[in-house]
Formats: structure tokens, C-alpha cells, sequence
């Protein structure tokens, strides 16, 4: 079953998140809680995609474009701005 959630990336989420880090950018942080999983579930984030998974399945989402040019910006070391988008995941 398919559901779309809002991921919302805060000030927070971009202070506490390590650029270069695919499970503790901001937006892994941001996708994590809109999700409602803890820090040990493996999520990953790359400027292409997001994958987590649920059990022994692996669910891969392609990332919107405002989320690909934060993360392209973030890991150069540009802080961003908080945003939003959304996401339609499955698995959950």
C-alpha cells in the first residue's frame, strides 16, 4: 500500500545533520521521523534517491528536485533553509 507523507527538513534537522553522511543528513533525520522510526532504521539518502527498509525489503523512492539540490549544496557545505516535500512510500 502506497501513502504519501510531507518530510519536513527543520533548522534542526540541518544542525544536527553530517553532510556527506547518507544515514544522518538532514534529510534522512527529516524522512526517519516522518516515517516514525527510530535511529536504527537504515535509511539512506544520496542526491538521486531514498531507500529504507521494512523487514528484509528494501523500498527505494526517487528524491523530489528541491531535495536533490539541498543535499547537492549541503554536502559542499551550504547550510540550506528549512523545507518541505513530499514523499509517496510504501511499506509503512
Amino acid at each position: 500500500m502506497r501513502k504519501t507523507i510531507t518530510v519536513k527538513v527543520t533548522a534542526e534537522d540541518i544542525a544536527e545533520g553530517q553532510p556527506l553522511t547518507c544515514r544522518y543528513c538532514p534529510i534522512a533525520l527529516a524522512v526517519r521521523r516522518a516515517l516514525g522510526a527510530d535511529l536504527r532504521t537504515p535509511i539512506q539518502v544520496t542526491p538521486a534517491f531514498i531507500s529504507h527498509y521494512v523487514g528484509s525489503v528494501e523500498h527505494i523512492y526517487e528524491l523530489p528536485p528541491e531535495a536533490r539540490d539541498f543535499i547537492i549544496y549541503f554536502d559542499r557545505g551550504y547550510p540550506g533553509e528549512p523545507f518541505e516535500f513530499e514523499l509517496e512510500v510504501s511499506g509503512v
